[in-house]
């Protein structure tokens, strides 16, 4: 029992950067949200807000050599501004939901405030990075201090929101970086939320309100719906593991991004097509390429992620005669510059101050060019071991190419731009396998089902929205009883049950 109490035993400056780091999301918020307008999709201001940072650090740090913590101070001037903007205009700071959703994942967020870093990348890059811009309020260079990372190369945008944790902790706040991840998770079981509803009552509303999913406005999510876009994305997640999820690790992060731009690019498509009303195509454009400017400020190849997202929807807006291509094509500026933009800022970056090294290519002659069909059997026998993610992917698949021969519905349209996105992805792997990881990576596909967690929200994503049509078509029929209490107790019994399987930094190697 002690043992299990102190899984949930915070030290104080363990609380103290949890403190801190929902103070941070909190002004995050409040830029991304005043940045658009009212009918937006509330569950992307956090991942806007982080944008602007990110874009406003690699710029004026990364190119001007600005001091850190006068970048600090800009965003903090900003995030009073945003807040006084949102108070007169929406008259609140944050969305209902939004707190529905971190108090339904306090008991994980909690954990997470409690765990210390205990994993191989946390001590080689991830928290190197990020203590060394808190040490020296800037980035890596030549003639600036030496720097302890492997890889100070890589892009910092989990580093900024620990940087900026850490200022107003006044130490380190290492924890800051598990519990945001956290906290994009509940961002994200919104997204998956309105999915489930979007699936359950029609893309209009139209359809009754099934026994057991609570009626609410159309703006507004409610508990239930929360409380299922949180399981969802946590304990129905095939790709959820806590020894990813719970450290400083950027796969968590990358996976989020990635589900959600899948769900804003097929709203997009949507709303193009006639089945989606109550939202603006050009804010959902601008929304979308603000969650890419952070997904390409996570981590190096996540560039690839982000096209290939674009090209399923692309695909899409071409196959199905409802979506008017050259209105598709006007949202393209919104959708392909911010992204493009921040991946040249950070590489000016990194090739003008010679930042250090990075996962870089191998010289033409040592490619594995002979040994592909052994990389891909590899890669083939993971897969095997990992059934849940894997058969839901290759559904995805099937239903695509279904969709090419003849797309008519939003399901369609989905499965399309996942599969995509799952097939170009795993071939992109296995030219790096070839191109970069030398023999041993190679011949072991090293990583390859980590790598596979990056699309972990667009499995969710899938997997979710087919569900809730099943349950539609086939359950809300038959139901005669409220069930959702399930859902809650699900939601709350999780953590404590599997407290000590999440709590692995307390259990090394």
């Amino acid at each position: 029992m002690q043992q299990f109490i102190g899984y949930f035993t915070p030290t104080f400056d363990q609380l103290v950067g949890l403190g801190a780091l929902l103070v941070v999301c909190a002004g995050l918020v409040s830029i991304g949200g005043a940045m658009r307008g009212r009918k937006r999709l509330l569950e992307t201001d956090l991942i806007a807000g982080w944008a602007v940072a990110s874009v406003t650090f690699t710029a004026a740090g990364g190119l001007i050599h600005v001091d850190f913590r006068w970048i600090a101070l800009a965003l903090l001037v900003a995030t009073i501004l945003a807040g006084i903007f949102a108070l007169v205009r929406d008259r609140r700071l944050i969305s209902p939901d939004m707190l529905r959703a971190l108090a339904i994942s306090l008991p994980l967020l909690w954990l997470a405030a409690c765990m210390t870093i205990s994993q191989w990348d946390e001590f080689m890059q991830w928290m190197p990075n990020a203590r060394y811009i808190f040490e020296y309020n800037t980035f890596p260079r030549t003639g600036n201090p030496p720097k302890s990372s492997v890889l100070p190369a890589y892009p910092h945008g989990v580093a900024y929101v620990v940087y900026l944790s850490s200022r107003l902790t006044g130490f380190l706040a290492e924890n800051t970086a598990a519990a945001f991840n956290i906290v994009l998770l509940a961002c994200f079981a919104m997204m998956i939320g309105r999915m489930v509803r979007m699936a359950i009552t029609g893309h209009d509303g139209a359809v009754k309100i099934p026994i057991g999913l609570a009626s609410v406005p159309s703006e507004k999510l409610g508990w239930l719906y929360c409380a299922i876009g949180a399981l969802a994305v946590t304990g129905l997640n095939p790709t959820f593991v806590p020894k990813i999820v719970f450290t400083a690790y950027s796969d968590a992060s990358t996976a989020v991004l990635v589900g959600m731009l899948c769900i804003v690019l097929w709203m997009i498509l949507n709303v193009l097509s006639g089945d989606e009303k109550g939202y603006s195509p050009g804010n959902l454009a601008w929304s979308y390429g603000l969650i890419a400017v952070a997904l390409v400020s996570v981590k190096q190849p996540n560039i690839v992620l982000f096209a290939l997202v674009t090209i399923g929807g692309a695909g899409v807006a071409l196959r199905d005669r409802d979506i008017p291509f050259m209105p598709f094509v006007r949202l393209l500026p919104a959708i392909i510059l911010p992204p493009v933009t921040m991946y040249i800022l950070w590489r000016l970056h990194v090739s003008i101050n010679e930042v250090g090294t990075e996962v870089e290519f191998l010289p033409r002659a040592e490619w594995l060019t002979d040994r592909i069909g052994a990389i891909a059997a590899k890669m083939a026998s993971i897969a095997a071991k990992k059934g849940g993610y894997f058969s839901v992917m290759l559904i995805s698949c099937v239903f695509a190419v279904r969709a090419l021969w003849r797309m008519r519905t939003p399901f369609d349209r989905l499965s399309l731009i996942i599969a995509v996105t799952f097939v170009g992805y795993t071939g992109f792997l296995l030219f790096l396998y070839v191109t970069a990881f030398g023999e041993g990576g190679a011949r072991d596909a090293t990583s390859y089902w980590r790598f596979n967690m990056h699309l972990g929200g667009a499995c969710v994503t899938f997997g979710a929205y087919g569900v809730a049509l099943l349950w539609r078509t086939w359950i809300t029929p038959r139901l005669r009883r409220n069930i959702s209490w399930i859902v809650f107790a699900l939601i709350v019994i999780g953590p404590f049950a599997l407290a000590h399987k999440i709590r692995f930094d307390q259990h090394p190697v």
